[in-house]
């Protein structure tokens, strides 16, 4: 290189640093706290005095160091971030520094209150401001049940996933599997099946989108001045639509990206959108109703495909190339070329569902507003992955500039949601957890067995404790819970048989069984017990010597019962009445209910009479040379002052001599 042209390459550097640090630097400062780490780098990462790589290096630093980050300055579209690490400050690339996300300004927090966003929503809002604080987020309250929602997109038909998802994002409902020839339902054409509740609830979960690439599902539809066709060529680039095309009806040249922006301006859609659209739609190669190919319609072009739906005598094509042909001079039918095709398909969008309320990628495929068509059915797609892949290239297609720009995003929160966000379902294993056989031994259920029916009834008689559960899975690799031999009580019983899938979803089956109860017998009266002629109390005393058993009991009163007299062997009794007997009383079905011991005060030894062998026993009991207990010891107590002594002795001695009586 000459010097003169190096003397003027050196000003004219210069004077791009002057005017670049006038009117390219974007500078947004940063709380002194807020940090980052040192990532992707091989060997080492560059510190330099100034944002690029022209200024010089004041340092180096190894992956994984951690920095505070004192400000972020974007220059020509590159974003740099000034650090300090305490004996470094400079500044380095952000592509090597993952922000740590500190607590957002009081402003930002209050945003997130007034917009009543979910804590679990502020978690990822949060992270997403650190790296895009001009971002604005606002949450649409759809006012909707969670719950409901997810049974209703749950629909046959209405989510759909590519038949080489993993088997646990495919449905086994009724109607999506085929248990006949073990496959799943092609729904579409063979490559597409039935989405499962798990799948659909995880992509319909808007805080599983929360970050800086899905997002862009939230971000309006609506045409915009910073749209650009270098944006959309952005997202076109690699594609079939990446260059021009010729009208094949009157060989017009265009640019498929300037066709788009004109089709987002007439219609007031973001071009982004109807690219991405039309690369979701239709491919990087391009379909047949893209390149106007289908058979019998050749040179009828559907770039949105538009009306292609199945139905029982056409294909998807067929019927999306047949509504190209049609009459609407609103959407510039027929579409006989690839410019009509795609302004018209714009129109189309716009006036269908963008003016209707579903102006995000999100809720064109969720149809969770009500645009004046209910909600639920009016959806653009089927595939369940549309929004996700689209806000892919709806992010491609902005520049560093406009990423960092006002963007505003609106995001879809419900009621009654999960408190943390739904996970993705397991990779490995699948969701059946069906049922394929249910029998109960001896007994019979309603209705009867059908894999898709999970609430049964049946009543079991009175003799009936327990049942015989045998139950047997679609897959012998699920689990199975609850079945077997379960115990019944009186009333109803709620059986629940739990299937667990291999991908650890469950199932369950709800078995309810009534027992009837035998009826109540009749209650026994309770034996009453009384006498005017003896003392009945803690055992029945004022019974006189010598009285027989018969004329002992005709004196004892039972009501409601019998009584009977044993000895202390509990054998029935004859003779006289003695200490140590007892009155046995039964109820009227012969039961007994209790029973009370004989006590005739000087009949010692337990024989009903009084006489010298009870003065005998009573001597030796107080000599210590025999025992006397229990009732005997009772009886043994004449004068009835709780102590056995001698006064006693005394007292049996004069009632023998008949020279005194003892008082029963």
């Amino acid at each position: 290189m000459k010097k003169s042209n190096l003397r003027i390459y050196s000003v004219l550097l210069c004077l791009v640093m002057v005017l670049s640090l006038f009117s390219l630097f974007s500078v947004n400062t940063y709380a002194a706290s807020q940090s980052g780490v040192v990532i992707n780098v091989t060997t080492t990462l560059n510190v330099r005095s100034g944002p690029g790589t022209s200024y010089s290096i004041v340092g180096s630093l190894k992956n994984g160091v951690t920095v505070a980050i004192l400000s972020s300055e974007t220059v020509s579209g590159v974003l740099w971030y000034k650090i300090t690490t305490g004996s470094i400050t400079g500044y380095v690339h952000s592509s090597y520094l993952q922000v740590i996300a500190d607590q957002p300004s009081g402003t930002f927090e209050e945003q997130l209150t007034a917009q009543r966003f979910p804590e679990s929503y502020k978690q990822y809002l949060r992270q997403i401001h650190v790296q895009y604080p001009n971002w604005v987020f606002t949450a649409l309250h759809t006012n909707l049940d969670w719950n409901t929602v997810i049974t209703a997109q749950s629909s046959l038909g209405r989510n759909l996933v590519p038949s080489s998802s993993a088997d646990s994002w495919k449905s086994f409902e009724a109607g999506a599997y085929n248990w006949t020839e073990s496959k799943w339902v092609g729904m579409d054409g063979a490559n597409w099946v039935a989405a499962s509740k798990e799948i659909i609830a995880y992509y319909i979960d808007p805080r599983n989108s929360l970050n800086t690439t899905n997002i862009f599902q939230f971000e309006s539809l609506s045409y915009s001045s910073h749209h650009s066709a270098s944006g959309v060529q952005n997202i076109l680039k690699n594609t079939f639509m990446s260059g021009s095309f010729k009208a094949p009806d009157t060989g017009v040249m265009y640019s498929y990206a300037d066709t788009f922006v004109k089709a987002g301006q007439s219609a007031g859609v973001s071009p982004y959108h109807l690219a991405s659209r039309a690369r979701q739609e239709q491919g990087v190669n391009g379909g047949q109703l893209a390149h106007g190919t289908v058979p019998g319609y050749s040179n009828y072009f559907n770039f949105f495909n538009i009306g292609a739906s199945p139905s029982s005598n056409a294909t998807s094509v067929v019927n999306g190339a047949k509504y190209a042909t049609g009459t609407n001079s609103n959407y510039y039918l027929p579409w006989t070329n690839q410019y009509k095709s795609i302004l018209g398909g714009a129109v189309f969008l716009g006036s269908s569902y963008i003016a209707k309320g579903q102006n995000t990628l999100y809720l064109q495929k969720f149809d969770v507003v009500d645009g004046g068509n209910g909600y639920h059915s009016h959806q653009y797609m089927t595939n369940l992955l549309a929004p996700t892949s689209e806000s892919t290239s709806m992010k491609n297609a902005y520049s560093t500039e406009m990423l960092n720009s006002t963007l505003v995003f609106e995001i879809p929160v419900y009621l009654n949601m999960p408190s943390v966000s739904v996970p993705r379902p397991s990779t490995t294993g699948n969701n059946n957890n069906w049922l394929y056989s249910m029998r109960i031994s001896g007994q019979t259920y309603s209705p009867s067995f059908y894999l898709y029916t999970q609430t049964y009834s049946m009543n079991v008689a009175p003799d009936v404790w327990s049942i015989n559960i045998d139950v047997v899975a679609n897959n012998h690799n699920a689990k199975v819970e609850g079945a077997g031999t379960v115990a019944l009580k009186n009333g109803s019983n709620v059986i629940n048989i739990v299937i667990t899938a291999t991908s650890g979803v469950k199932r369950t089956y709800t078995l309810n069984v009534y027992k009837e109860s035998a009826p109540l017998p009749t209650p026994t009266p309770v034996p009453s017990v009384t006498s005017s002629k003896y003392r009945i109390e803690e055992f029945i005393s004022g019974v006189a010597p010598k009285t027989a058993s018969a004329d002992f009991l005709n004196g004892i009163s039972v009501k409601n019962g019998t009584c009977k007299l044993v000895n202390s062997s509990r054998v029935q009794k004859s003779g006289y009445a003695a200490t140590g007997d007892w009155v046995q009383i039964y109820d009227l079905n012969g039961k007994m209910h209790a029973e009370y011991s004989v006590v005739i005060y000087g009949d010692v030894n337990g024989d009903g009479m009084i006489n010298s062998v009870d003065i005998s026993d009573l001597n030796s009991h107080l000599a210590n040379i025999k025992t006397i207990s229990g009732v005997y010891l009772a009886a043994s107590d004449v004068n009835k002052d709780k102590v056995v002594n001698n006064e006693d002795v005394i007292a049996i001695q004069e009632h023998v001599l008949r020279t005194g009586e003892i008082v029963q």
